[in-house]
């Protein structure tokens, strides 16, 4: 299916209303954070004539665990109340894997992918994390794992941003010589996992745990949520890359960021507070994520923008002179 089709068929604001899966442990989903090291919660809201429930950290279906090192040991470190969203930043390493390498993670998800059609979605079983000591991990030993249809060309690119929301502000270029590579539905360096996916983990588990295959994967259904997610792809001269995305959320929403560092003090940016985080990202290919997250859009109609670069070179001076462009 197509982006266009898809963003048609599923980007929608029913698709916002999912019911949390009953079968995932609710401290799965007070610990888990969408990629981009986002936890998202919402109040319980009731609309005239229907009934619709709101489940903690469930405003989407789509969650990345085990990824972030967003865990049980975290210490909240700031947070802001602006445009109908909160945001909160935790310090959290707690986080580590010790019975397997973060590469090999990437490596076999990276194999998965590679066998998924286009626009695909699996998960891979590792048993290695159901022998660590860390809760989460145990709990849902496994990622998910996803073949992104990708947009080459700008033009289309920006067309499918506009048709989504008026409100997007999404440049072809940025500055420090960095242009437009692709664009795509979901978040940057994979990990989305729904209630189907962390179902099939389960499944997987007693598998591996009958047969002895320490690593499993199964195909599943692309999450619907993928599409609140628009990623675009820059690239300067160097080879470096950048990742923007824009998620779109029902004003009410909640958002955590998770940072490695003990302290946290937001920067500004046109009178606009700007988080910077450095945060581990077992799917990154540096195993680290560097990024700068902000609230745009209109109040009722809330943007969370990320940028983000695997990389540790990044500051938050960096990140934060390639965005002056994008806050008004």
């Amino acid at each position: 299916m197509s982006i266009d089709r898809r963003l048609q068929a599923e980007l929608r604001q029913e698709a916002l209303q999912v019911r949390a899966a009953p079968a995932l442990d609710a401290k799965v989903y007070r610990s888990a954070i969408p990629v981009l090291e986002w936890k998202r919660q919402a109040r319980n809201t009731r609309e005239p004539g229907r009934r619709t429930y709101w489940k903690s950290a469930m405003i989407a279906a789509c969650i990345l665990i085990v990824l972030s090192g967003f865990g049980y040991g975290m210490q909240r470190l700031y947070q802001l109340n602006g445009h109908e969203v909160r945001l909160q930043v935790y310090s959290d390493t707690s986080l580590q894997l010790t019975r397997i390498g973060a590469d090999e993670v990437r490596r076999e998800a990276e194999r998965v992918k590679a066998e998924l059609p286009v626009g695909g979605s699996a998960v891979v079983y590792f048993a290695a994390f159901a022998e660590e000591r860390h809760p989460m991990l145990r709990e849902v030993p496994g990622v998910g794992v996803s073949r992104q249809e990708q947009v080459r060309n700008w033009t289309e690119w920006n067309g499918i941003a506009e048709k989504t929301s008026v409100s997007l502000r999404i440049p072809e270029r940025l500055a420090g010589g960095f242009s437009f590579a692709s664009g795509f539905l979901g978040v940057p360096f994979g990990g989305l996992l729904g209630p189907e996916g962390a179902q099939a983990l389960k499944e997987l588990k007693k598998l591996g745990e009958k047969t002895g295959d320490r690593i499993l994967w199964k195909a599943v259904e692309t999450e619907p949520l993928v599409a609140s997610f628009l990623t675009t792809e820059y690239r300067n001269d160097a080879g470096e890359q950048l990742f923007l995305t824009a998620q779109l959320l029902p004003a009410g929403s909640e958002l955590s960021l998770a940072t490695n560092a003990k302290e946290h003090a937001p920067t500004a940016s046109n009178g606009t507070e700007i988080q910077y985080t450095s945060s581990y990202h077992m799917l990154s290919p540096t195993g680290t994520v560097q990024s700068v997250t902000w609230v745009g859009g209109e109040e009722e109609k809330p943007v969370v923008y990320q940028l983000a670069a695997a990389s540790e070179r990044w500051t938050a001076g960096d990140l934060a002179s390639l965005i002056e462009e994008l806050i008004p």
